[in-house]
């Protein structure tokens, strides 16, 4: 039997050692916030900074990086030409959203642009998204960096569920299970997968599909979410090859080309807004208008000035709730008669 003495000790000695951790912490924060402060609040330079703590400028320029890091310090970048405000009205009044978030910026590269829509989509969902609630998450790049930007909010125990089939090479860097269960990771939730094609050759190879069981409990979260997370495809432009063959196969070459400006989930526009439909037998396992339709609120994110007709599109399918899009392409939407 263990020695009560020496099980006493044990557990001071890891108390103290806890509390060594956390006063190594408190010193830490306090150095960072110390520096910060008189960086940006006493317009010290780094040498002065340097001198007064008695260490080096290249260590107060790292602890600087570093309060930034820790969202100790928070730099926004205000451009005093920007109009984003009314845009966001007008997105709202003229296309009946429930809401609108215009993100200003200077880049036209399209990674960067969705780089900078997923940190915004990532920021508006983690301020909205209540515990127990289901997120179903769709295709796309914009769709990917938001989900990398998600912070840990492991309270949230969210439902997470794929809103389309897997399709392969075609999306070969955006899996949809894969980006379902990083976010159910992040928000201490429940990822629900599905490990089926998101396109078939027929309807019965469809039915076998929802009548597996694992499927069946995912798709069921269709019919009731709370929010769905999705992008707007543009055809023909950040596509990959593989991608349009799909669509070719599932609605036919001649329709993506004349008709189709852009996609929702697997589910193609034509310019007035109109879901095309598929070219028999083709069938899909993605989640239906009707469903997109009644699901809680539907984010859609998007941008680049490539987008504008397809975003344009998608607006006038009333598919989505609530659009996340850059100062340049939401002028350009707007623009549109």
């Amino acid at each position: 039997m263990p020695d009560q003495g020496e099980a006493r000790k044990d557990i001071a000695a890891r108390a103290a050692g806890s509390r060594a951790h956390t006063r190594r912490y408190s010193d830490e924060i306090g150095l960072l916030l110390h520096v910060a402060e008189m960086y940006y609040e006493e317009d010290k330079t780094q040498s002065e900074i340097a001198s007064a703590l008695n260490i080096s400028r290249p260590q107060v320029s790292r602890l600087l990086a570093q309060a930034r890091q820790e969202g100790i310090v928070q730099i926004k970048v205000v451009n005093p030409f920007s109009r984003v405000g009314e845009l966001e009205r007008l997105l709202v009044s003229r296309f009946g959203l429930e809401d609108a978030v215009v993100v200003p910026t200077a880049h036209t590269q399209p990674d960067l642009v969705a780089r900078k829509l997923g940190k915004e989509a990532a920021h508006y969902l983690e301020e909205r998204l209540a515990r127990g609630q289901s997120l179903g998450i769709g295709r796309g790049a914009t769709v990917y960096h938001t989900v990398h930007q998600f912070r840990e909010q492991k309270h949230l125990g969210l439902d997470v569920v794929p809103l389309t089939g897997g399709l392969g090479e075609a999306d070969a860097y955006f899996q949809v299970n894969e980006m379902v269960r990083l976010v159910a990771e992040r928000f201490g939730g429940t990822a629900h997968y599905l490990y089926a094609p998101g396109v078939v050759d027929n309807e019965s190879v469809l039915n076998a599909f929802l009548l597996e069981k694992a499927s069946a409990s995912t798709l069921a979260f269709w019919d009731h979410l709370d929010w769905a997370l999705v992008g707007i495809g543009a055809i023909g432009l950040y596509h990959t090859r593989g991608f349009l063959e799909t669509l070719y196969s599932m609605y036919g070459q001649k329709a993506v080309e004349d008709r189709a400006v852009g996609d929702i989930n697997l589910l193609l526009l034509d310019q007035e807004g109109h879901v095309i439909p598929l070219m028999p037998p083709n069938a899909v396992l993605a989640i239906s208008p009707s469903q997109l339709s009644a699901t809680g609120h539907v984010v859609a994110v998007a941008g680049g000035a490539g987008k504008a007709d397809a975003i344009y599109a998608a607006l006038l399918s009333g598919l989505i709730k609530i659009l996340i899009t850059d100062e340049p392409t939401a002028a350009l939407v707007l623009s549109r008669e």
